[in-house]
């Protein structure tokens, strides 16, 4: 990785650590002062099949418990990304999440500079005809409840089942939290499923245009949630969807001033900049065959320690998950024996 754009990088990750703190900092105060408002929102409980269907409602107690939970997590889930900085900082979520964050900023303007030019804007659902703590509690649950349903159950829970039948028995907990996988077939398949239907669920309560957007979101979320976990891919989401509600007074939030409109908007131009170099960067990588994940240093190459294949004994095998391996001669997967 060229060190200027490694280093750049790594600016851009500390403007987004700085964006997502003031976002959960400020949350706190608005939960403080509009807490009480959440027992007047019923949850609505949906699935994606591949547009949301509503299945039950809870009542307004459900979600006041809900909010509290859900600010505590995503705190949870920020003080865990900072404290699993690797000292290799650029293999870390939050060098990745950063790097998604500009490259999906600078696309999606791009993206919708041109569909304004052929006359077909996106409708936006979220506008100030409705209650602050409305469309408070919209966005931020977002973060939470769609990676759920988009990343666990059509990645999370089909992976865990497809290891399962290949006779690899994963901690339960795997299906859930993700992270550590190998970007093989059946991961790339359910990775790919998975973005297509959270595109086309943005139809419904947005309109189809917002579809080939929310697509390339869902495919930047897939990646984290398959790389990193879900802490990741919920993190991503949140300072997405938060910033824009919390830190601007555009949807009438009770603590943003003008400083807090101003560290975002300057932000925002990083972000714009450093999503454009990102962007050129991939390209650059891709063109040139150079792109490496850097998920595991032993991915693919074929070393003669590796156990041997219980199916036919042969050593040339690759690793593809924690401690799992794949026979390069027969294909069998197995766990490695310490």
């Amino acid at each position: 990785m060229n060190r200027a754009y490694k280093y750049f990088v790594y600016f851009m990750a500390l403007l987004w650590t700085i964006m997502v703190l003031l976002d959960v900092l400020y949350s706190l105060k608005i939960y403080n002062m509009l807490l009480s408002q959440f027992l007047h929102v019923p949850f609505i409980v949906f699935i994606i099949i591949p547009i949301p269907v509503a299945l039950f409602e809870l009542p307004g107690i459900f979600t006041y418990y809900y909010m509290i939970f859900l600010l505590l997590l995503i705190t949870a889930f920020f003080i865990y990304a900072i404290l699993n900085l690797s000292s290799t900082k650029e293999n870390s979520a939050i060098f990745k999440i950063a790097e998604f964050f500009a490259f999906n900023l600078f696309l999606s303007i791009v993206y919708f500079e041109f569909i304004n030019s052929i006359g077909q804007p996106v409708h936006v659902p979220i506008t100030t005809s409705v209650p602050f703590y409305i469309n408070f509690y919209e966005l931020t649950n977002a973060g939470l409840y769609e990676e759920l349903i988009s990343r666990v159950l059509y990645i999370g829970i089909p992976l865990f089942l497809y290891y399962r039948y290949k006779g690899i028995r994963l901690p339960w907990y795997r299906m859930i939290w993700g992270g550590n996988y190998k970007l093989g077939k059946p991961e790339i398949t359910v990775w790919i499923i998975s973005s297509v239907i959270f595109g086309i669920a943005h139809s419904t309560a947005w309109d189809w245009s917002k579809t080939p957007q929310a697509m390339l979101g869902g495919f930047l979320l897939g990646y984290l949630y398959l790389r990193y976990g879900l802490f990741a891919d919920v993190l991503f989401h949140y300072s997405i969807d938060a910033s824009d509600a919390i830190l601007t007074t555009a949807l009438g939030s009770p603590v943003a001033t003008s400083s807090t409109q101003g560290i975002l908007g300057l932000e925002y131009l990083v972000f714009i900049f450093g999503g454009a170099v990102v962007t050129g960067n991939y390209i650059y990588l891709l063109v040139t065959g150079k792109y490496k994940d850097g998920q595991n240093k032993n991915e693919g190459i074929k070393i003669s320690q590796f156990p041997i294949c219980p199916n036919c004994h042969s050593t040339n095998a690759t690793l593809i998950y924690d401690n799992i391996y794949k026979c390069n001669d027969c294909n069998t997967i197995f766990r490695k024996i310490n």
